[in-house]
Formats: C-alpha cells, sequence, structure tokens
C-alpha cells in the first residue's frame, strides 16, 4: 500500500508541473486515496477517528497543500493497516495491572 501512494504521490508532482488541468487531476487522486482510506476505515469501525478533510480547487493548486494532505492520508493508512494487523484486543482489569 505504501508502494502505492509513494507513486501516486510522485504523480501528483510530476502532473503540477506546468499543466493547467493538473489541479483536478491531483485533486481526483487524493479524492480517490480518501474514499480508499474511508471505506477501509469504516470496515475497522474506525471511520470516525480516520477522517480527511477534501481538498478544495485552490488547495488543489498549492504543491504544498498536496504534499501535507498526502502526508496525512499515508499517516492515516498506516495507522489503520496496524490497527487492522492486531487480531486480538487485549483488556486488562485494574487488579492485573498491578
Amino acid at each position: 500500500m505504501e508502494d502505492a501512494i509513494e507513486e501516486i504521490k510522485k504523480s501528483a508532482l510530476e502532473l503540477t508541473k506546468g499543466q493547467e488541468d493538473s489541479a483536478s487531476a491531483t485533486k481526483q487522486i487524493i479524492d480517490t486515496l480518501t474514499q480508499m482510506l474511508s471505506r477501509e476505515a469504516k470496515k475497522a469501525g474506525l471511520e470516525d477517528t480516520m477522517t480527511v478533510a477534501q481538498l478544495s480547487e485552490k488547495e488543489s493548486k498549492d504543491i504544498q497543500k498536496v504534499n501535507e494532505k498526502l502526508e496525512e492520508i499515508t499517516v492515516k493508512i498506516n495507522a489503520l493497516r496496524e490497527a487492522m494487523q492486531v487480531q486480538d484486543v487485549v483488556v486488562k482489569t485494574w487488579f492485573e495491572s498491578e
């Protein structure tokens, strides 16, 4: 999954170099990643904590904002992956923690 994110990140950077419609393509890539994250978070029951605000048209033209959004999505995907790898939830009672 990280390789795919890195590839999308590189593609997004290439798209933003000198093309008029690159902002809409970048926004579309970010929206797709956000939808994927939301879908997987919902499956894991973590939809409330794994939300990502949409990138506005203005923000999609700002490479710094695009990179920040990609970093946010990457961090949340990694956290979701870790959460999904844990199969058993361990709950200790107060007397077990002493």
